[in-house]
């Protein structure tokens, strides 16, 4: 996972279709909820009350990376190892999404607007929890990029 302020996005060149991505974040901090398309990603915009612990769960993606940006109010993201966890069923090619049944609070980070999130197929990840367990409104856009095109 890769934690980093919007103003620095530039110091990373994971290719063409981050640059394009990023601009169009940028450029679209203030966007409605909503699924958007730019540079051959899927952006979603969505509101909603963070979970308190107990109530997420960990996931995974193979091909796709997600950029997480928090637009309006805070949470937090915690972050394991994938290959340190215990898958709950087969993975779901389709939707490219797996989840896994490990319960640990370990490595916490806080997503507040004007920080991004970059979590790659590697990283186990659980998004969209409580600060201090007490859920609150969030509005935050995430942009899922093909993982073929990130470039590292």
């Amino acid at each position: 996972m890769l934690v980093e302020s919007l103003q620095d996005w530039k110091h990373y060149d994971f290719g063409p279709t981050w640059r394009e991505a990023m601009d169009w974040a940028i450029a679209h901090t203030g966007v409605e909820p909503g699924e958007y398309q730019a540079a051959g990603c899927t952006v979603r915009v969505s509101d909603y009350t963070t979970r308190a612990w107990g109530q997420g769960r960990y996931e995974c993606h193979r091909r796709l990376a997600d950029v997480q940006i928090v637009l309006k109010g805070e949470e937090d993201v915690y972050n394991l190892p994938l290959n340190t966890m215990t898958a709950v069923d087969a993975f779901d090619q389709e939707r490219d999404l797996g989840f896994f049944n490990d319960v640990i609070r370990f490595s916490p980070v806080r997503l507040v607007p004007g920080i991004f999130a970059l979590l790659l197929p590697w990283d186990a990840h659980m998004p969209s929890m409580a600060v201090a367990d007490v859920p609150a409104p969030v509005r935050k856009m995430g942009i899922k990029r093909p993982g073929d095109k990130l470039t590292l």
